[in-house]
């Protein structure tokens, strides 16, 4: 029995051709999205290191970026405590609109939240609140530094 070898090399060089475009594709579609993080150019902050219970907190979010617009609301911002190596959300009340406000580049945030006088929960916190990138609609959470929380008592 005689093969047609030709026939074998035209197909194998195709697959070859098919596989090297389809992997090219693929590693040049994750090396345009792995250096770009959206937190990139974001500064989230709480200007106070220790707070006591019913006290006001300033949180500020600053876009660094010189092309990125964001939709924000300070508002809906969670507070969180440290419980080991876990971030638990506190219930801190209030009532919040659910409207979203433009943060262009180069632009600051700022939103004071007050601290309910009932908070039991002492130790380090910190605010995490969602963002959405408008060019992608791309959503993702970011956090502020850490503060601590002691009662006066």
């Amino acid at each position: 029995m005689i093969m047609d070898i030709s026939r074998f090399q035209f197909r194998s060089a195709r697959w070859t051709a098919l596989l090297f475009a389809f992997a090219l594709t693929i590693s040049a579609c994750s090396l345009t999205g792995s250096d770009e993080s959206p937190r990139d150019g974001l500064d989230f902050r709480v200007e106070a290191e220790q707070r006591a219970p019913g006290d006001s907190v300033e949180v500020q979010l600053r876009n660094r970026t010189e092309s990125s617009s964001y939709l924000i609301n300070l508002c809906l911002s969670t507070l969180e405590r440290r419980e080991g190596v876990r971030w638990v959300g506190v219930d801190r009340g209030g009532v919040c609109t659910l409207a979203l406000y433009g943060l262009p580049p180069g632009e600051t945030a700022r939103f004071i939240v007050s601290l309910p006088d009932t908070l039991t929960s002492t130790g380090t916190h910190r605010f995490t609140t969602t963002v959405e990138r408008r060019r992608d609609n791309r959503r993702f959470d970011v956090s502020t530094n850490t503060f601590i929380i002691e009662s006066d008592d």
